[in-house]
């Protein structure tokens, strides 16, 4: 039998190399900008999905929707950029401190050198604060949020100056919102309790917001009721099913979200 030469067997390893490579197929979206650069935010409205800004508008990274238009003057300068990921890099964390439901954004006034914190909603600042954040939380331990700033009076043309640290107390209580965990991919797991009468609860993963839908079904595959039709955030959620005058046996119940389907057997007995 004749050997392959070995001129071939490279020209074939590198066609193996290229036809396996994967390249990305699918744009999930484009935004046209003035080419300013983008700072990426943290879940401010709390939906699952992280943000970013750029030329005063908030965008929601999954599908880059705006979520709020800043009218903040172009002096002041974004400091919560998270470094490329969802972490705090300010302190221990951002705040909602009004209470509204929404992260508040901190910015700096390089006119004045006083930090701003601004509600994204209707671009309000909350309060004005000499220097330049450098920690935000409860740093006393009074179990009200403090605001630590720098303040840099140098003249780099004389090369002389001061740097002084401010620590401000604030009334507001450190409530952060919740940080979620969200799943990685889609999962319908299996009703507990199974075998059930007359009540059982389904639990399910979503990814990503998705329109949800969970059909029950007979073994005759004929659909009995309909547990859920509406949209849902990305996290883990559950929906009860009760079979009050349902009778006992075998029954199927389906998820459908967003491309997503998968079904699972369940056991009625009375």
């Amino acid at each position: 039998m004749r050997s392959i030469p070995l001129r071939y067997l490279i020209a074939l390893i590198f066609l193996f190399t290229a036809l396996s490579t994967v390249y990305p197929q699918n744009k999930l979206w484009e935004v046209e900008t003035t080419g300013n650069k983008f700072i990426i935010l943290p879940d401010i409205d709390n939906d699952g999905s992280i943000e970013f800004l750029i030329d005063n508008i908030v965008y929601d990274f999954k599908d880059a929707t705006i979520k709020y238009s800043l009218n903040v003057p172009d002096r002041f300068s974004i400091i919560n950029a998270t470094r490329g990921n969802s972490k705090f890099q300010l302190g221990s964390g951002f705040f909602d401190f009004n209470n509204n439901g929404t992260i508040d954004l901190y910015f700096f006034d390089e006119t004045d050198s006083t930090s701003k914190i601004i509600d994204p909603t209707n671009s309000e600042i909350l309060m004005s604060i000499k220097g330049k954040l450098e920690a935000v939380g409860d740093l006393t331990g009074d179990g009200l949020i403090d605001l630590l700033t720098s303040y840099n009076t140098v003249n780099y043309n004389i090369g002389s100056g001061d740097f002084y640290l401010y620590l401000f107390s604030t009334n507001a209580i450190p409530t952060k919102l919740k940080s979620k965990s969200l799943p990685l991919a889609y999962k319908l797991k299996q009703n507990y309790p199974n075998p059930f009468n007359p009540s059982t609860k389904i639990d399910f993963n979503l990814p990503q917001k998705s329109y949800v839908k969970i059909n029950v079904y007979n073994s005759n595959g004929e659909l009995i009721r309909v547990l859920l039709n509406e949209e849902k955030a990305a996290g883990t959620h559950s929906v009860d099913f009760n079979a009050y005058g349902i009778s006992s046996g075998v029954y199927f119940y389906q998820i459908l979200a967003d491309g997503y389907m998968n079904a699972k057997k369940m056991i009625l007995l009375k």
